[in-house]
């Protein structure tokens, strides 16, 4: 079954490539993919990212130099986890804690 966009369900699950396309603005992404993501950034469906994703993410960054600023890509990953969880990010990130977009607990 496929999502369209009257029917977005309320929880998606990311991919790594899904993340590394959307991230990148890629057009390898599909066009229901896109569709999701978008229904994300609106607050329509929650996204999913799990523990080895993010691994491969890294991974991938180290061995293809996918971001410029990778670690802006991560605090953005994690800020918009915390922001869209409604709980408190545990960091000493500065530039996080900058940002004031979530409550910081350190």
């Amino acid at each position: 079954m496929t999502d369209s966009p009257e029917t977005i369900k309320p929880l998606h699950v990311i991919d790594t490539n899904a993340l590394i396309w959307y991230l990148k603005r890629d057009r390898k992404l599909g066009a229901q993919a896109s569709v999701v993501f978008a229904a994300a950034e609106r607050g329509e469906t929650r996204l999913i990212i799990s523990a080895i994703s993010i691994a491969e993410l890294f991974y991938a960054n180290q061995k293809h130099g996918l971001f410029e600023d990778f670690a802006r890509t991560y605090q953005t990953i994690i800020t918009g986890l915390a922001k869209r969880l409604e709980a408190p990010l545990l960091t000493n990130d500065p530039l996080i804690e900058a940002a004031k977009l979530v409550e910081i607990v350190w």
